[in-house]
Parts: C-alpha cells; structure tokens; sequence
C-alpha cells in the first residue's frame, strides 16, 4: 500500500513538471506622458484686481525688443493687446512663465484673427539679460513638443526693471501680470499675481480680448 502511494505521489509530480508554465502577468501600461504645455492649470476664476476702465499708468515706459528697437504700450493703439509681464530671472527659468508664454503662443493665430496683438515682457537686471535667450528656449521646447512652430511673437525687454517700477509690478523681481486693452488702449482686464503660478487661464485672456475688440471703437 505505501509503495503504490509513492507511486502515485511521483506520478503527479511528473504531470505537474510536464505542463506549461502559467503565462507572465503583462506588465502595467505606462502612464500617459503629460504635455508640458497643460502641466500647470491656471486660473479659470481670475476677475480684474487693478481698476480698469482708464488708459494703463506708465504706458509710455519703455521696452526694447531683441533687435533693439523700442516700444511703448501706446505704440500699440488701434487694435486690441494682450500685455504680460512674466516674473524674470530668479535665479532659474521659471516654469510657470516659459508654460504660460508657450499656451499664449499656441493661441496666436486665434488672437490674430481677433485683430489682436501680444506684447510679451521679460524682466532683467543688468546681470541677467542674456538670460531671457535660455527663456525663449524654454519656451520653443514646449512648443516642439507639441509639433508647433517657435515663438510668434518677440519678447521684449524690462531693462533695469523701468518698466515694472512705473506699472507698480515689484515684487520677486516681477509679479506675473496680464493685461488687456482694447483699441482706444483702454484698460478692460488687469490681473497681477502675487505668487509665480497665479495668472489667469488663456481661455479668460482670449475672452477678455474678445470683448476688448468691440469696444474702443475701430
């Protein structure tokens, strides 16, 4: 009796050696790569916080664009604008301002289409002017990855922070800011952050452009 047990015991050890082996797990998919462009969600509820309803204080301070020349904000009368003012060199390109300049830009021709125009403003010091180079190439990354084109629009300078001083945008160099005018220059929408990811989503910007290039007559 304990010999046939044995046997039976060595035959179901060869049957179970002799099958195949249980098919691996798969391996869990990876997760969907986040396009850059929408990491950070900026505010959709962002209503004015700078009065509006009068021409932009300091709209004659001056702004140098890469080639040199200079602009002023009243340059730009007689269509609508789009104007922000990213925070600067903090010692680092920020994240926040090369992503929200790369989701204006994919929006461009929207604006353009509007009769619209944007004036992009890059805080420097003496010390870190060439650094806005390493901030558009930031912001050309983005838009690469997305299969667009590079930057659509310049991005001019805040030389000594001039500029930020006579629309009263002190703070960790610049606070991030954005304005919209309509064609009169009349300031419609006006939202200054007071922390690096505090600027209000494109969607509210374009609306605000929308409105803006009805009113200020043509």
């Amino acid at each position: 009796m304990r010999g046939a047990l044995a046997g039976l015991v060595v035959v179901l050890a060869l049957a179970g050696c002799s099958g195949s082996p249980p098919e691996p797990a798969p391996e869990p998919a990876p997760p969907p790569r986040k396009s850059r462009l929408h990491r950070y969600a900026f505010k959709a509820e962002a209503p004015p916080n700078r009065d509006v309803g009068t021409p932009l204080p300091g709209e004659d301070a001056e702004l140098t664009a890469p080639d040199g020349r200079v602009v002023r904000v009243s340059d730009y009368r007689g269509r609508p604008l789009i104007l922000v003012f990213n925070r600067g060199f903090a010692g680092f390109v920020c994240p926040y301002c090369a992503t929200y300049t790369a989701q204006l830009a994919a929006r461009y021709q929207e604006i353009r289409a509007l009769g619209g125009e944007v004036l992009l403003v890059y805080p420097t010091r003496d010390a870190d002017e060439a650094k806005v180079l390493e901030f558009a190439d930031a912001v050309n990354e983005i838009l690469a990855e997305e299969g667009g084109d590079a930057l659509p629009f310049p991005v001019f300078l805040d030389r000594g922070l001039a500029a930020t001083v006579r629309f009263n945008l002190t703070g960790d160099i610049t606070r991030p800011s954005t304005f919209v005018l309509d064609r009169a220059g009349v300031l419609r929408y006006a939202y200054v952050g007071s922390a690096p990811d505090e600027r209000p989503a494109i969607d509210r910007v374009v609306e605000e452009l929308r409105a803006a290039a009805t009113a200020g007559g043509s």
